[in-house]
């Protein structure tokens, strides 16, 4: 099985998700690219004492969501979801990150990407119970 198809079997929680966008959010502005990211994401990953298998699997899970949303966010996927932050931060909606965590990665010019369509879909889904569409 290839890394991405093992990453969108791996189960990432929206609270998991929340809690690793906060961290990586309170380190310095110089350290939110990808090395210091991936560096964030497997120390929080380790804490949580999985076992190596499944310790790997979630972090691997988690940073190519972390791609994919970077790739949505610089491409106006999040317009209407996010506000301005300081230190170059962005506020996001809870259920921004939810679909975040639930909407499979897939790949597109050796990028890791969300599909659009699916994700807007998945998103309004999310939002509707909520009248928040």
């Amino acid at each position: 099985m290839d890394m991405l198809t093992r990453a969108n079997k791996t189960k990432v929680y929206p609270k998991l998700m929340e809690d690793h966008i906060k961290a990586v959010e309170e380190l310095p502005e110089g350290h939110r690219d990808y090395e210091g990211t991936t560096i964030e994401i497997v120390k929080r990953v380790e804490d949580l004492n999985l076992p190596d298998r499944q310790q790997g699997d979630l972090a691997v899970a988690i940073s190519f969501r972390f791609q994919a949303f970077a790739h949505l966010m610089r491409n106006g996927g999040g317009r209407g979801w996010t506000a301005p932050g300081k230190d170059g931060c962005t506020f996001v909606h809870e259920e921004l990150v939810r679909a975040a965590a639930e909407e499979p990665v897939i790949e597109v010019d050796r990028e890791l990407v969300f599909d659009p369509e699916s994700f807007h879909r998945r998103l309004l889904a999310l939002a509707e119970p909520h009248g928040e569409a």
